[in-house]
């Protein structure tokens, strides 16, 4: 394949996985090199879709504007090289496979919905965004907040990317249920598991504050304003 790719059945796996070494330094504990140790479902280089929010909310000729004039490029959707790896219920990313922290939160696999973009144009947040050089397959991963695209060297990996997310949000809902008692996890999946259900509380207590910073600063600025006569 034109990626290396690395993939195992979880029925295959060991209870445990002795040898790998979990570095506390790290503010989470979610190192790459780690995760890789302990024989991740699948892992592989991608390129993830960055969208500007104004970018995304502008209609389609002001979004062609942008495009094409240079003076926009920052408000210009972007492409970005990212290191996926797909480990217990969720699915990290990291600017490589050496980094010590996860780009951010870890994205539960049994919350998600995962397909291959067939036609870009069909895509509403795609229209306009160009294909990266190199790249052949197009992931989308869609949460009820919001959606991910990761461009994939071939057709080929993409389709196995969406096998594998599928099959493990399948399996980590089973074993929410108590249906997969018998089917052996490895202690360091269910290590990373919880440390990345801890980085995802922290990361959404943070964005809950600054909502609520955003929200109080909204209504002093509104207090601020000049009053008409019948303020």
């Amino acid at each position: 394949m034109s990626q290396e790719l690395r993939r195992r059945k979880t029925g295959n796996v060991a209870p445990s996985s002795p040898g790998v070494v979990f570095d506390d330094a790290a503010n989470s504990g979610l190192r790459a090199s780690s995760m890789l140790d302990a024989s991740p479902t699948l892992h592989g280089e991608a390129m993830k879709l960055h969208l500007p929010v104004l970018y995304a909310i502008c209609p389609d000729f002001l979004q062609g504007l942008i495009q094409s004039i240079w003076c926009f490029s920052s408000m210009r959707p972007q492409w970005k090289k990212r290191y996926l790896i797909l480990v217990g219920g969720f699915l990290y990313k990291f600017a490589s496979n050496t980094s010590t922290q996860p780009k951010g939160s870890p994205v539960a696999v049994n919350a998600v919905d995962v397909h291959v973009v067939e036609i870009m144009e069909d895509d509403e947040e795609l229209r306009g965004v160009t294909m990266p050089s190199g790249y052949e397959g197009i992931v989308c991963v869609s949460s009820l907040r919001k959606k991910q695209y990761y461009a994939l060297a071939s057709r080929e990996d993409a389709d196995l990317w969406v096998t594998s997310l599928r099959e493990r949000r399948h399996e980590t809902i089973r074993r929410s249920m108590g249906h997969a008692a018998n089917m052996p996890y490895p202690n360091a999946w269910a290590h990373f598991d919880s440390l990345a259900s801890s980085l995802v509380k922290r990361k959404e207590r943070i964005r809950k504050r600054l909502q609520e910073v955003s929200a109080r600063d909204m209504d002093v600025a509104a207090g601020s304003m000049p009053r008409g006569y019948f303020g």
